[in-house]
């Protein structure tokens, strides 16, 4: 294919990516039996020869084909899904040859990590640069999972079904978790490799996002969104402090549809939707003040975690850091509570 043809068809890719409704099924899996906290590194198979026949086809379904047949752990940025591919006749080549010949025909570039292939468009380098700090990620250093998600599965759903398979906390807020992955497809990879590949996929700049880590959660932010340190104004009261010590596990907006799979609903929900099975989950009666009923809630695993910080990573996910509770004789009660001095 000439190379300005592959320009201009990349170009076309990008710009319909988040208008058009993409040709590859959307997969939203995690295998629990694969998920462990031990590190079994994944040693990608360089030698292994491979000939087969692909038709003509979405460079997303090319992606899933060539994962089913070669086992390799792929990448794809988001909005290269519906790239239109010809028919791939390929003999005795390894995984590289075959990366090579995919670059060639799309105009793509890879990056090898060593844990998988990263596939991006040629004005994207800079996600090459996308780096989790290991001192800042210690606690999560020693966990490592087996996924597979489709094009434009949201990040909310992906940090909570990989905060699902390890019993663990990941969140974003709404800038971060918003965004939609690509094709992404690891086996037998690190917690923070698994992360890292999200968030390129993503089209996430690694000056576009920040984290907070704690001994119970990781936090994805925009640099953006201040992080509020006081969530109420009565939270020094003993009776309120020992109610909110007390451990929690929260599920919200997603569902387990077989053994060792859940899936999560690709949109957000209304918080005044989601309070009843929020207050249920929490032990906890949950109200709010009638002008935060449409603020938008996604979907959520929360893992061991206490009640306060459960309440926390909900607001958490607003942009506007202005908003906590008050612990009332009713229960907790979500508000408005202005800027933080």
């Amino acid at each position: 294919m000439q190379p300005n043809r592959i320009a201009t068809l990349l170009a076309l890719a990008l710009a319909t990516a988040c208008s058009t409704t993409p040709d590859t099924p959307t997969v939203t899996q995690i295998d629990t039996e694969s998920a462990s906290l031990e590190i079994k590194k994944n040693v990608m198979d360089r030698t292994s020869q491979y000939t087969f026949t692909l038709e003509k086809q979405p460079l997303g379904l090319v992606i899933q084909e060539l994962v089913k047949i070669t086992n390799a752990n792929l990448v794809l940025m988001n909005g290269l899904e519906n790239f239109p591919m010809p028919a791939m006749n390929v003999e005795s080549a390894n995984i590289d040859t075959v990366l090579a010949l995919l670059s060639e025909e799309t105009g793509c570039k890879i990056e090898d990590n060593g844990a998988y292939f990263f596939l991006y468009a040629p004005n994207y380098e800079s996600l090459t640069q996308v780096s989790l700090d290991p001192a800042q990620l210690a606690s999560w250093a020693n966990m490592n999972t087996t996924a597979s998600f489709g094009a434009d599965t949201p990040l909310f759903n992906v940090f909570a079904l990989l905060g699902y398979s390890l019993d663990t906390t990941i969140v974003g807020d709404n800038a971060i978790a918003d965004s939609g992955c690509g094709e992404m497809h690891l086996k037998n990879v690190s917690l923070t490799e698994a992360l890292e590949a999200a968030l390129k996929s993503a089209r996430v700049q690694h000056f576009n996002f920040q984290i907070q880590a704690t001994d119970e959660y990781l936090l994805f932010h925009s640099p953006g969104n201040r992080m509020r340190k006081q969530f109420s104004t009565n939270a020094k009261t003993i009776e309120l402090a020992n109610a909110l010590s007390e451990m929690c596990d929260i599920q919200l907006l997603l569902v387990k549809t077989s053994e060792n799979k859940m899936e999560g609903q690709l949109g957000s929900s209304r918080l005044k939707e989601i309070l009843p099975e929020f207050s249920r989950q929490l032990g906890l009666p949950v109200t709010a003040e009638p002008a935060m009923n449409k603020l938008p809630v996604n979907p959520v695993i929360l893992n061991g975690v206490t009640r306060k910080t459960a309440i926390e990573l909900l607001i958490r996910q607003w942009l506007l850091p202005e908003f906590g509770y008050d612990y009332t004789e009713e229960g907790i009660r979500l508000r408005y509570l202005g800027p933080e001095l």
